[in-house]
């Protein structure tokens, strides 16, 4: 949930509430960026100014590791859904297999995002956002390379 309130109120804030995380990352919106300065597409990289723009495939991380941050970000994640549960009077349990910490995008939806961020942003360079991308499953990542380049999204 978020804080929302007017500082030309009475100074309080009201908290939306929690709201479980986007459990199918094939019914998040496509992004629209349409708000954005055109120079805000822009990044430096190998003396090129690129028009860029970052996607992810993934959200969170299937992993514990104990040099990263990741596993305290899944113990606030458990709790907060062991409080949502006990708010809506629901069985902690039942709300753990329809809530992983870690969701992966449909390689198609990706495909989607991209294809729409070329076209309508003319986007040369894409980079992940994933906090754990190369830890997809072979058969994702097979996937995830015959798409992308099957879909001419890259030139080599």
């Amino acid at each position: 949930g978020i804080y929302t309130g007017n500082a030309d109120d009475d100074g309080t804030f009201v908290y939306t509430g929690f709201r479980p995380a986007m459990m199918i990352l094939r019914e998040v919106a496509v992004d629209d960026w349409g708000i954005y300065d055109d120079k805000r597409f822009f990044k430096k990289m190998g003396g090129k100014a690129w028009r860029t723009t970052a996607i992810e495939l993934s959200r969170g991380c299937p992993y514990a590791c104990t040099f990263c941050c990741v596993p305290m970000q899944q113990h606030q994640h458990r709790v907060a859904r062991e409080k949502y549960a006990e708010f809506k009077k629901v069985e902690a349990g039942s709300l753990k297999k329809k809530d992983p910490y870690h969701r992966e995008k449909p390689i198609p939806k990706f495909i989607e995002e991209v294809n729409n961020a070329i076209e309508k942003y003319s986007i040369d360079f894409i980079y992940f956002t994933d906090e754990s991308f190369l830890s997809m499953s072979k058969s994702r990542f097979e996937e995830f390379v015959s798409e992308y380049f099957d879909d001419n999204l890259i030139n080599v």
